[in-house]
């Protein structure tokens, strides 16, 4: 898909097309095999699927190395009615989901000290967007989007939700950087 120089990634499921758009970003650069991508996974037979595609599809097309990594307790049933489910992803979802996100940028932090590191908040369940910004924060780490029928990354840097905490009246899109497409 690449290959074609695919920039419309409507196409493409909202994980790939975050990330061709990432291979895009001037501030960024080409993903090549020296860059590393973990894809963190429900465990339902969707999300189990999607990450192993996906996965396979960054390696063959990109040559990234990539990783997919289970969480337990986000299982798509979580968000149905049931309190008994609702309280499994409140009690074991996002500590699995915190803990993952922590264990993985420290890994890397150590192996690559020099590396960039993101989050990007494209594709998954739409409740884990925020707790995914608020762990980036914590581990002062700028957090990445591709808006819908965009072909451009949504910078949010590290601080930009500390800054709208202390100035709620400030005006939102103060800090945020579209990004821009070589």
């Amino acid at each position: 898909f690449y290959d074609n120089g695919c920039r419309d990634f409507q196409s493409l499921t909202a994980e790939l097309g975050s990330l061709m758009a990432m291979h895009q970003e001037q501030n960024i650069g080409e993903i090549t095999n020296a860059d590393q991508i973990v894809l963190l996974y429900s465990h339902t037979a969707e999300g189990k699927l999607c990450a192993k595609v996906n996965a396979e599809i960054l390696r063959t097309k990109l040559c990234a190395n990539t990783t997919v990594y289970h969480l337990e307790g986000l299982s798509a049933q979580s968000f149905t009615p049931n309190e008994d489910i609702a309280k499994i992803f409140v009690k074991q979802g996002l500590k699995s989901f915190q803990r993952g996100i922590k264990q993985t940028v420290e890994s890397f932090r150590q192996q690559f000290p020099e590396g960039k590191i993101f989050i990007n908040i494209t594709g998954g369940y739409k409740v884990l967007a925020p707790f995914s910004t608020i762990f980036a924060h914590n581990l002062s780490m700028n957090v990445l989007y591709l808006y819908e029928r965009s072909n451009k990354i949504i910078w949010f840097p590290y601080g930009y939700l500390e800054s709208m905490v202390e100035n709620p009246e400030r005006d939102p899109s103060e800090g945020i950087e579209v990004g821009i497409t070589r």
